[in-house]
């Protein structure tokens, strides 16, 4: 690493725009430290530079990704970090700077602290972690020197960078097996002292609780005054961490409250199983011991004379301190107060790991005695169903046959059978035996099948939903369909998605996303028909339900604690009402879908998800028709955006949020600097903006007028109209700038149908232009020629199940289909070409005359879209999507 004054010299060159760098604060093997101040906000800030063989090895994409994901966390006992990147070779990340000590230096300078400091300490951290790993990220490195003590509170600094530096160095998601000294390699991925025994042994699979073990370590050291563990080598150390049992922390310290002794020592355990399975859990013990302290004193008042005068008596010399320990322990648990402990339902829960490929696997579905799981996964390159043991690791294709996309499995009631959805031979509901045999179609058409309990019948959508239930496009009904054949009966028209079947038969619950104010509730439906009546109906997202084996509870996804997790309600499995308000199920994830329980155990897997969507742009030639040039990224982060349109002059760029919060319209400039919010208020969603041909306003659909309809605004925010007097979605701006096309109907569930409208004009006024209805089936505008002649888009539904791109001719009032697949397309300058994507990461462009389709670009995983163009057409902007998505399981005693 180059020496303090080269160092300061080149942060100073590299970073010298940004920040004025004050002083080097430390120097250590894995990075330096500097205290700067930000010119921008006048802050000071902590600058940490990776020393440069850990530099030169990382990948600054990954290490981003990674820091990106910490940089979310916002808790008041959380150092945040605020930036990392690299700049002029120099890997650094930032920080807020905090005035106080680090722990280790307060033990240094005062030795231990005393228990009620030691208490509120371990409070503090216990509070970052749970908070930290309820939102996905793991520290991988508590230890002293990461805990810094601040204005009476401990906050935990460098969260996630263990992790983002260890992702960096390896080309695979799990990174443990690098887990090493700061001291012996200069890699910041673990502290000897403090490493859990699945860090020590390399294992692949640590998760959160190997934070617990380092809590624990850290706590030991606080209470008696060493660490669990000392040796003379390093070798010695790590063996004891793997194979030596600690002193009981009762003997190290007497004093120490025998809740906490015990909680420290199972946090010490080495096996992650027998360890407390989540911070939660420590937490309520460090709160009890708090409170069972303020305790004491009630407790006393509370006493008889009598009750006294024994306690006092049991305080002899040889006595004393048991009395006194049993009046705190009878306060701490509310014996004295009559108050009764009851166990939590989720004390015993265990998180496990099943699968961790790279890319997607989700839509789990647990056979009923619960030792075999079924899901989507993308190994092959193609999406196939894998079936797979809970207990192993070795995934068996049962449709590697299939060049189409197979998604969504269900176990059938007696665990022999497994629907599913498939795009072969033009799509539709199928059924195989458990092991891919006996493959045959069930209906054409169709998403999600789930099984009635008695497996004669499957329920299924008409909409697909994977991954984000805000995307809502048509009403998508609710059918039945016999397993043995038939024809599918509508069961309710409402919009539904994600339907299951109740254990005992009564009911289907399902996602309906057409109710203000959320668009997403949880509603179940008589099995047979009738009304529906609400789960939830809030302002909070609730999809993907699945009800426990004995229809007390319905487990659903929910975003009401701020990012989307598991919940559960209380219900009458035959009435449909619900029994209590909804309760939190804590994960260890950032995005949790497609929960999925078992008949036997009480388990439940789910698809734990990490997505990011941000806006790109790239070079492209409207002669030639290619793309020229390599993407460069105007938003990043993990904030997910959506449906970019830039402005005519290809200056600004307009999107929409998709998450915190969803639906908002945002601008930027087109290189991403500049971001501004539009709206804002209590609209729902606000999506899809589109640019007016001379740049002054941006239409966009919205349900602020509780149905989705046309309204505009302009792009300093100012002057919202509504423009539509029916339902209408994706504005096509005619080249004059007067009229807007759109597709919708008058009301819900109407059939939809294109027409435009004035822009000028009230919309109480308007009269729309209503076009013929297609012969080819719904049509959805997206684009309108320069010449002003034709409209351009999808057939069918919006999405990847759509059945092709048409052009309407405006004279004409016709149809012509173009392609037989592909959405989102966007004409080129010339009016006879027009730019489109398919399965979500191609894009292509096809002639309107010669119907010549060619793939112009790709991605592989990853998805892309959808594209839009600058007038000239010499610049598109898109999204590009990363999802990475794993199986989990949920193992509780306890529904």
């Amino acid at each position: 690493m180059p020496s303090s004054y080269d160092l300061r010299r080149q942060l100073e060159f590299s970073l010298g725009h940004s920040y004025t760098i004050e002083s080097e604060l430390s120097g250590g093997g894995m990075a330096r430290v500097f205290l700067a101040t930000e010119r921008a906000l006048g802050r000071r800030v902590v600058i940490k530079v990776l020393a440069s063989d850990v530099a030169a090895d990382v990948s600054t994409k990954r290490f981003e990704r990674e820091v990106r994901l910490a940089a979310s966390l916002q808790q008041a006992n959380i150092v945040p970090v605020l930036s990392a990147g690299n700049i002029a070779g120099v890997l650094h990340y930032t920080m807020p700077f905090v005035e106080g000590l680090s722990l280790r230096a307060r033990l240094q300078q005062k030795g231990r602290p005393t228990l009620t400091e030691t208490v509120g300490i371990l409070r503090d951290v216990a509070r970052a972690l749970a908070y930290a790993h309820e939102h996905g990220v793991v520290h991988r490195d508590i230890k002293p020197e990461n805990v810094l003590l601040s204005g009476g509170a401990a906050v935990v600094t460098d969260f996630g960078i263990a992790k983002a530096i260890a992702s960096a160095r390896l080309p695979t998601r799990e990174t443990a097996a690098v887990e090493i000294t700061v001291t012996q390699l200069g890699t910041a991925v673990g502290t000897p002292a403090y490493m859990a025994p699945e860090q020590v042994s390399a294992d692949p699979r640590i998760d959160h609780r190997a934070d617990l073990y380092s809590f624990g370590c850290l706590a030991y050291e606080l209470l008696a005054g060493t660490p669990p563990f000392e040796a003379r080598s390093m070798h010695a150390l790590f063996a004891a961490h793997l194979s030596e049992r600690p002193v009981p922390l009762g003997e190290k310290n007497a004093d120490t409250p025998p809740p906490l002794a015990a909680v420290v020592m199972r946090c010490l355990e080495k096996d992650p199983d027998l360890r407390p399975q989540s911070a939660r859990d420590i937490l309520r013990t460090l709160e009890g011991v708090t409170a069972g302290a303020s305790r004491v004193a009630k407790a006393w008042q509370s006493l008889s004379r009598k009750q006294r005068w024994w306690v006092a008596g049991a305080a002899s010399a040889a006595l004393v301190a048991g009395a006194v320990w049993l009046l705190f322990v009878l306060g701490t648990y509310g014996v004295v107060a009559g108050a009764r402990w009851r166990a939590d339902d989720t004390k015993h829960a265990r998180f496990t790991q099943l699968t961790s490929q790279p890319g997607i696997e989700w839509f789990p579905s647990l056979s009923p005695d619960g030792k075999w799981v079924v899901y989507s996964g993308e190994q092959s390159g193609n999406r196939d169903i894998y079936l797979q043991s809970v207990g192993g690791e070795t995934a068996i294709n049962l449709t590697k046959d299939s060049p189409a996309a197979d998604d969504q499995p269900a176990f059938s009631p007696d665990g022999e059978r497994i629907a599913f959805r498939s795009g072969r031979d033009g799509g539709g509901v199928f059924v195989m035996g458990r092991t891919g045999e006996g493959l045959r179609r069930v209906t054409d058409r169709g998403f999600r099948p789930a099984w009635s309990p008695d497996g004669k019948r499957l329920a299924f959508v008409h909409e697909n939903v994977e991954i984000n239930p805000g995307n809502f496009e048509v009403v998508s009904a609710l059918w039945v369909v016999d397993v043995a054949g038939g024809e599918p009966r509508r069961l309710s028209a409402l919009d539904a998605v994600m339907p299951a079947w109740s254990p005992n038969g009564h009911r289907i619950a399902f996602m309906s996303r057409t109710g203000a104010p959320s668009v997403g509730d949880v509603l179940t439906i008589p099995a047979n028909g009738g009304n529906a009546v609400p789960v939830t109906n809030d302002v909070h997202r609730d999809w993907s339900p699945a009800w426990s084996a004995d229809g007390r509870y319905l487990y659903f996804s929910s975003d009401r604690s701020g990012s989307m997790n598991l919940w559960r309600v209380r219900i009458d499995e035959e009435s449909g009402q619900t029994r209590g308000p909804p309760e939190q199920v804590t994960t260890p994830t950032t995005y949790l879908a497609h929960p999925a329980t078992s008949t036997v155990g009480g388990n439940v897997a789910y698809t734990s998800a990490l997505i990011t969507i941000n806006v790109q742009r790239l070079g492209f030639d409207p002669v030639k028709g290619i793309f020229v040039g390599e993407p460069t990224w105007v938003t990043t982060g993990t904030r997910r955006w959506s449906s970019p349109d830039p402005s005519p002059d290809g200056e600004w760029v307009a999107f929409y949020s998709l998450a915190q919060p969803e639906g908002h319209l945002y601008v930027s400039r087109s290189d991403g600097t500049g971001l501004r919010r539009l709206t804002g208020d209590s609209a729902v969603a606000d999506r899809v903006p589109r640019w007016s041909p001379d740049g002054q306003w941006i239409a966009y659909f919205s349900n602020r007028a509780r149905s989705f309809h046309l309204w505009k605004i302009r792009a300093d925010g100012s002057g919202l109209q509504r423009l539509t007097p029916r339902i209408g979605a994706y504005a096509s701006w005619s080249p004059d700038g007067r009229r807007v096309a759109t597709s919708g109907g008058a009301n819900l569930g109407d059939s939809v149908r294109l027409y435009t409208i004035g822009v000028d004009a009230p919309f109480e006024a308007q009269r729309p232009d209503v076009a013929p209805p297609s012969a080819l089936g719904r049509f959805y505008a997206n684009s309108w020629s320069a010449d002003g002649t034709k409209l351009v888009g999808q057939l069918g539904q919006i999405g990847p199940e759509g059945t092709g791109l048409a052009v309407y001719s405006i004279a004409d009032k016709k149809y012509e289909r173009i392609t037989d697949f592909g959405e989102w397309p966007v004409w080129l300058p010339d009016g006879r070409r027009f730019l489109f994507v398919a399965d979500g990461n191609a894009f292509y462009v096809a002639d309107v005359r010669s119907k010549e389709v060619r793939k112009v670009y790709s991605v592989r995983r990853d998805m892309i879209g959808p594209p839009r163009l600058t007038r000239d057409g010499r610049m598109a902007f898109f999204t590009h999507r990363v999802t990475e998505a794993d199986i989990w399981l949920l193992s509780t005693n306890r529904d």
